[in-house]
């Protein structure tokens, strides 16, 4: 509803109220009709009044003035303009209104009002109420305000953070590249090249969505996993299991590349016998449950999870997109090897992140 809307349905609801309160001591004891004439000059020229009142509160409002002033400024146009009130009220009621059957109620009406001290009491209370509703009005407005900033700014974080993530793949895949060329290994290099460019051109198609199904966020790790197959060859081996029932869940975009390149870095990489990447999804209550396991030497050997550009980003990202309602950790397995497993809300259809920051 705009303001304007606002003040006029409140100014109706308000001065209905205050004519009902006039009529109510005299329903039964005299005629309705003529109550309604006797008390039309007074309540049309409380309403001039108040429009003019309110004409000075707004500039009031403009110019920012003290608490104060403000209050200051009330009682003394709130009496200014009783004098006025009840001076037009009883020049119209006696000039305009000039019929003999209504003198006497007239007349009563006024003495029952109680004069300019009334009057400025009834608009010291309009004037309370004008401007509680408009503060009150204002604070929402400047909540929503700051809502919405607060949205924005979120969504920029997210797309820093987002758009951080090729560059710090990219880097480490040339530079695995610059590795292979040195060492002479000119049709793995080559091989890695094109793998790359299938990634990127895999990739920047989605035209950087925020959210992704989770089936593309796996083809994207695939791709992923095949370059680095290139460079390790058989010491490289992958598993994928993925339950159908999660594959269309939504996913924040190339949210497992840098955990799996971080299994890949210290499980493989350093393992002169290679080792298994395992990606695995599934539904668990109302979260989406997503793992990434290998078999190298375990957290004892490795710095702490999270140390690493890849890993600082993404539980940043997850911070700012779930808050407290996800999970990121990395433990040792029994059996030797790490566990890298997230959780985050299973969810369907696309959602962006000024939803997701007040849902």
């Amino acid at each position: 509803m705009s303001a304007r809307r606002q003040f006029w349905l409140f100014q109706c609801l308000g001065w209905s109220a205050f004519v009902s309160a006039l009529l109510l001591p005299w329903l039964g004891a005299l005629p309705l009709g003529s109550m309604l004439v006797a008390k039309a000059p007074l309540v049309g020229a409380g309403v001039g009044v108040t429009l003019l009142l309110r004409l000075l509160y707004r500039e009031l409002r403009r110019r920012g003035a003290r608490a104060w002033i403000v209050a200051a400024t009330v009682v003394a146009a709130s009496y200014i303009a009783a004098i006025a009130w009840s001076g037009i009220a009883d020049w119209t009621s006696r000039v305009v209104l000039r019929g003999a059957e209504h003198a006497s109620l007239i007349r009563l009406s006024f003495d029952r009002f109680g004069g300019t001290s009334y009057c400025a009491l009834v608009l010291i209370a309009w004037s309370m109420l004008y401007f509680g509703v408009t503060q009150y009005k204002s604070l929402g407005v400047e909540r929503e305000r700051s809502i919405t900033a607060e949205s924005l700014a979120r969504e920029a974080r997210l797309e820093a953070l987002r758009y951080q993530v090729n560059p710090h793949f990219l880097f480490n895949t040339l530079n695995a590249i610059s590795t292979l060329v040195v060492e002479v290994r000119t049709a793995e290099a080559g091989r890695m090249i094109s793998q790359l460019s299938d990634f990127l051109r895999l990739t920047l198609s989605g035209d950087g969505e925020a959210e992704i199904a989770l089936a593309e966020e796996v083809r994207f790790a695939r791709q992923y996993l095949e370059i680095e197959r290139v460079r390790f060859g058989d010491r490289l081996a992958v598993t994928i299991e993925v339950a159908p029932e999660v594959e269309s869940l939504r996913v924040p975009a190339l949210i497992l590349i840098p955990i799996v390149e971080n299994a890949v870095r210290h499980a493989v990489e350093r393992n002169e016998r290679g080792g298994e990447i395992a990606i695995r999804a599934s539904l668990h209550e109302n979260a989406l449950r997503l793992s990434v396991t290998d078999d190298g030497p375990g957290s004892a050997a490795v710095p702490i999870a999270g140390s690493g550009i890849g890993l600082s980003n993404t539980r940043a990202r997850l911070h700012q997109l779930f808050g407290s309602q996800h999970l990121l950790r990395r433990s040792s397995l029994e059996n030797g090897g790490s566990e890298y497993l997230m959780e985050i809300p299973a969810r369907h259809g696309p959602q962006s992140y000024a939803q997701l920051a007040h849902a």
